[in-house]
């Protein structure tokens, strides 16, 4: 199925170890994923997430294949002080293999409540 580049947690193919409400992923615990099926990562090479944390905040990893799977990049997302208040991080990828899952990791050992992920935008 065609998927735009960007990708909101409402979309998601899967979940686990977060919850989703209306537009946002929330309630995110460490190692918690997004997954969304069959996406063309072979010719992307930045991203940029949004997300909000009153929390820990935590590191967003972009992973192909499964939620352990080959590291694609990775960006760290420190608190923003509010959970309103939403902040965009830029970072390089390294393209993909082939077409594939996508899966988008949280990781903070210990950490439950990291943050509020929104989206995530794949860029040329």
């Amino acid at each position: 199925r065609l998927r735009h580049s960007t990708l909101l947690p409402g979309e998601a193919d899967a979940s686990e170890g977060l919850s989703i409400s209306g537009t946002k992923a929330g309630a995110i615990m460490d190692q918690g994923w997004l997954k969304f099926g069959d996406v063309n990562l072979t010719d992307r090479t930045k991203a940029s997430v949004t997300y909000s944390s009153a929390g820990t905040g935590g590191t967003i990893e972009i992973r192909h294949g499964s939620a352990e799977g080959e590291l694609l990049g990775s960006v760290n997302a420190e608190p923003t002080g509010d959970w309103n208040k939403s902040k965009t991080l830029k970072f390089e990828i390294k393209p993909a293999p082939n077409r594939g899952d996508l899966y988008i990791r949280f990781s903070k050992p210990g950490g439950a409540h990291l943050m509020n992920f929104e989206s995530i935008s794949l860029e040329r």
